[in-house]
């Protein structure tokens, strides 16, 4: 069974503190583990040409939650895979302590090992992993109506009418709220 970003990402602060210990270059088969990703590239470098839906990025703080990163390269080109955490961040085999998920910057992981970021995938072995948020659709209120109208009837009250003109920014912001108000639904 796949596990969702959040349960790999708790797997690997897991490892990183109780174990088992890994054999040192395994970063492929530790983070596909944590993940629940069958085997199937033989290395990272493998896994990121053969990911179907790859976004190459080298700004480690575009890099989303949860998803694969992946650098190229190294002396034998095995590359490297690690999980993001967001922020530039993510947990990374071998980086501190050999055989053990340790949490770092992802830039580190450059710096350290001069391999280079290649960006991030949607999936791993041919399994998707990662799914972009869905971002709720704003609602309006259940008396949306109710709020559009005592809203214009504010706007366009005497009061509203005779805001003196050297308040010109209060004044722009009165008409313009009047005008997206009048182009929006009335229900």
């Amino acid at each position: 069974m796949t596990n969702t970003p959040k349960q790999a990402i708790a797997l690997a602060d897991r490892q990183s503190t109780v174990g088992p210990k890994a054999e040192t270059g395994m970063c492929l088969k530790m983070v596909r583990g944590c993940y629940g990703v069958p085997a199937k590239a033989e290395d990272a470098a493998t896994a990121w040409a053969d990911a179907e839906h790859r976004h190459p990025e080298a700004n480690p703080l575009a890099i989303p939650y949860g998803a694969p990163v992946f650098w190229t390269g190294g002396s034998k080109g095995h590359g490297h895979i690690a999980i993001s955490t967001g922020n530039g961040e993510c947990w990374s085999t071998d980086i501190k302590r050999p055989g053990y998920f340790d949490h770092v910057r992802i830039a580190e992981i450059e710096r350290k090992w001069g391999l280079k970021l290649v960006g991030w995938a949607e999936d791993v072995n041919g399994v998707r992993i990662w799914t972009a948020p869905v971002k709720p659709k704003p609602s309006r209120p259940s008396n949306w109506s109710k709020v559009r109208s005592d809203l214009l009837a504010a706007l366009n009250s005497p009061a509203a009418k005779a805001i003196p003109k050297s308040r010109p920014v209060v004044r722009a912001f009165i008409t313009l709220t009047r005008r997206r108000l009048t182009k929006l639904p009335k229900s």
